[in-house]
């Protein structure tokens, strides 16, 4: 007796879908029900499979034995988004100078120093979005990437929301962030040094305190 099954099973290579054709002949007595059984156990096809109607039709027509037809469908895996901080205030050292109305470039000008009040919310945490995990027809799990998530990071002058996500001015005064990321709201501006080119033109509405001749 011939014991092969009547149909050509296959799998993508990412096990999100299942195919199935007719190549042999179909036995009328073969339920929908014994098709799914046949599937799980000799091709362990177990997760997403189509409707039972939609099965029953097209395996009685015709163009069953000409097409494939998709007998099942995974879940694919849905990235996430890592966290990161929005900055709400210009610092000082992002200043790169001022143009001139004759083209050229003032170095030395960069402006107002920055200068907010207590309760300016200076920086929000964005949380991380978290990823959903898929599954193959097999029944396995795609595991999604774990995004990256991050933190506010305070200095002196300012204090992180009850909720961890605002980084707000705890006095008045100059903001500043640190190339880690650091964020800091100082009462006056401090020059270490003398007031000379590489301080550029000074123009602040606080205390400023030179530490130079």
């Amino acid at each position: 007796a011939d014991n092969r099954e009547p149909f050509e099973v296959s799998v993508s290579e990412d096990g999100l879908e299942a195919a199935i054709r007719l190549v042999g002949d179909m036995t009328e007595n073969m339920s929908v029900e014994a098709l799914k059984t046949m599937l799980g156990i000799k091709h362990q096809i177990v997760y997403g499979l189509a409707d039972d109607v939609s099965i029953e039709l097209f395996v009685r027509q015709a163009a069953f034995k000409k097409e494939k037809f998709i007998i099942a469908r995974g879940n694919p895996a849905k990235s996430g988004r890592n966290g990161f901080i929005k900055y709400l205030f210009e610092s000082e050292q992002s200043r790169f100078g001022k143009e001139l109305a004759s083209g050229r470039f003032d170095y030395r000008d960069r402006g107002e120093i920055p200068n907010i009040t207590q309760g300016t919310v200076l920086a929000e945490k964005i949380p991380a979005i978290q990823p959903i995990n898929g599954i193959t027809v097999f029944g396995s799990t795609i595991e999604a990437p774990i995004p990256n998530d991050v933190n506010l990071d305070c200095g002196q002058g300012v204090e992180i929301s009850k909720d961890g996500l605002k980084a707000v001015a705890a006095v008045n005064g100059r903001p500043d962030i640190s190339i880690t990321g650091k964020i800091t709201v100082f009462p006056e501006k401090i020059i270490k040094g003398n007031v000379d080119f590489r301080t550029a033109n000074v123009k602040y509405s606080r205390d400023i305190i030179l530490h130079g001749s």
